[in-house]
């Protein structure tokens, strides 16, 4: 904007835009940003990898630290079969009942084995197990739920007192019945103490656990 003062012409001065930023002004959060990149790129390859470029003594100095970097102590972990499914071993000792009509070799072999199969108490799904059983004079099958001396009762209890109609096979035979755990009292007592004669495991089973080992009898029920 120009105006006359005293025959002079006085020009204002036009309006500049603000400098803008050389280069170099955004230069360090840049950097510091590909630097972090960098490192979190050489963690994740470490991490991944399970190994770290390192120098001849720092395995032996992380090792003293304990740094999460070395890896030369980590054991894998050993698989689990989900909850509810047989273990290997078990699996193993199913499918040779079933393909020689009931005998199994191994710790089993010439034992009295049937196969349980109940139904799982929250899934409703078919579960399936070896146990040892003992004959009574009534035809019915007197079965323990010692859990290998475990301070816990095996699935397949919880899975009886939920549904007690069970299958099982024994032998060449399949059938149904029906699960009853024997009550606490003088005929548990007496049935523990005449299985524990002919298989000493069960008591070493209880002796081993404060909880009281369920006896259960499988009544036929064709």
């Amino acid at each position: 904007m120009a105006e006359s003062l005293g025959g002079v012409v006085r020009t204002e001065p036009e309006a500049r835009a603000p400098p803008r930023p050389g280069p170099g002004v955004h230069e360090a959060p840049v950097r510091r940003l590909k630097r972090l990149a960098r490192r979190f790129l050489a963690k994740w390859k470490i991490l991944r990898l399970g190994s770290a470029h390192t120098t001849p003594n720092s395995s032996a100095h992380a090792r003293r630290r304990g740094s999460p970097h070395d890896f030369s102590a980590v054991r894998p972990r050993a698989h689990r079969p989900r909850r509810g499914c047989p273990g290997a071993y078990n699996l193993q000792v199913i499918q040779q009942f079933r393909e020689n009509g009931g005998k199994v070799g191994g710790p089993f072999e010439g034992a009295a084995l049937i196969l349980l199969t109940t139904r799982g108490a929250k899934s409703g799904l078919a579960r399936t197990v070896p146990t040892l059983y003992f004959r009574q004079a009534d035809g019915s099958l007197l079965i323990f739920g010692s859990n290998g001396g475990a301070d816990t009762h095996p699935a397949w209890f919880h899975n009886i007192k939920v549904n007690p109609q069970v299958t099982v096979e024994a032998g060449d035979e399949t059938y149904s019945a029906v699960a009853r755990e024997v009550p606490s009292g003088e005929q548990r007592d007496r049935l523990f103490a005449e299985a524990s004669a002919e298989v000493q495991a069960f008591a070493d089973y209880q002796a081993g656990t404060e909880r009281e080992i369920p006896l259960v009898l499988l009544s036929r029920r064709d």
